[in-house]
């Protein structure tokens, strides 16, 4: 029988192998690279001024306007500061899938078909994090990641290298 280290190793290498394949379909690296692109632009406050003249917005448009005085929800206000207590302790970033098993250990729920995704567009929509494409993320303000640590991380993303344990 084996142990849980085994076992544990053996569902990390199954988890490593799912996300190999789905990152070579080529509709998720264009998602990808789509919110990579759409986290460069602010989100618009207002709506275009056709909208404003009473005119009916295309179905493929949308806009999120946030009202000044709203609030976020407690659950993703509590997601945001767990993920803001674990990055301040780690210079190299830490995938969103790892941040989201600690937020759901939790016991948050954020919602969404996608609670990965769901996590990922709260990072990106809150200006703290700063997103390292597939390597995950850090703090926008916190240390800087030297170009030649991040590209020798390890295969977890945690920055953890398994040769120094």
């Amino acid at each position: 029988m084996p142990s849980l280290v085994e076992f544990v190793a053996s569902l990390d290498a199954e988890i490593g192998r799912l996300e190999q394949a789905v990152e070579s379909i080529p509709e998720v690296r264009q998602l990808a690279e789509l919110r990579r692109v759409r986290a460069l632009y602010p989100q618009p406050r207002v709506m275009p001024a056709a909208i404003h003249e009473g005119a009916k917005a295309p179905d493929s448009f949308s806009v999120a306007v946030k009202s000044p005085g709203r609030k976020m929800a407690p659950e993703r206000q509590r997601a945001l500061g767990i993920v803001t207590d674990i990055l301040s302790k780690e210079i190299l970033p830490i995938k969103t899938a790892h941040l989201w098993a600690v937020v759901e250990r939790q016991g948050i729920a954020l919602g969404g078909n996608d609670p990965v995704n769901s996590l990922s567009a709260l990072l990106s929509t809150s200006g703290q994090f700063q997103a390292h494409g597939r390597s995950g993320w850090t703090l926008k303000n916190g240390p800087k990641i030297e170009p030649d640590l991040e590209a020798h991380q390890s295969e977890d993303g945690n920055g953890h290298n398994p040769m120094n344990g």
